[in-house]
């Protein structure tokens, strides 16, 4: 069996691939504008936005990462 590693933030592209493939992910803390990942391999797709959090605090509009985190909250 051969393994690689994939990264994505898109969760319908996960869904679509994980019959065939498994899901795991790290955990993050957001914490003065840096991200802290854990690095303990958890199975599953991430269940945190950290990408809305990164445009938050590089200063984007409040419209447009308030608009993506009430989006992804319908996920």
């Amino acid at each position: 069996m051969t393994m690689f590693p994939a990264a994505t933030h898109d969760l319908e592209f996960t869904n679509l691939v994980n019959k065939r493939y498994k899901n795991y992910h790290f955990k993050e803390i957001i914490e003065k504008n840096d991200i802290v990942f854990d690095y303990i391999l958890r199975q599953g797709p991430c269940t945190t936005r950290n990408a809305i959090s990164i445009l938050k605090d590089l200063g984007y509009p409040v419209e447009i990462h308030e608009k993506l985190w009430w989006e992804q909250k319908d996920i």
